[in-house]
């Protein structure tokens, strides 16, 4: 082989040496970016999770306040819909167990 031709396969060398060194590096980055998303996923769940148990905590709060007449009268008339929206779900859970 001739000089040129060494010169141009070690010059070819360090390219794919360069190459897979940035390939590694893109691969490992991905990898902590991947972890990242999950921790970042779960946390969204957890968050979202307690927001429901909050917002259930407080029309409960909303539905206990109106029937013990400490509030307006809409939010009196609001909580007996809202029991009576329960007592529906339960007898029509109570009809599918008889089923």
């Amino acid at each position: 082989m001739s000089d040129s031709s060494v010169q141009i396969v070690h010059r070819l060398e360090v390219k794919v040496n360069q190459l897979l060194t940035r390939y590694e590096e893109q691969r490992l980055k991905n990898v902590s970016l991947e972890q990242e998303n999950e921790r970042l996923r779960a946390a969204l769940e957890d968050s979202e999770r307690k927001l429901g148990d909050i917002t259930d905590r407080f029309n409960i709060y909303k539905t206990v306040s109106g029937l013990a007449g400490g509030g307006s009268e809409t939010e009196r008339e609001a909580a007996h819909k809202r029991i009576e929206k329960l007592v529906r779900e339960i007898d029509k859970c109570i009809a599918l167990l008889n089923q």
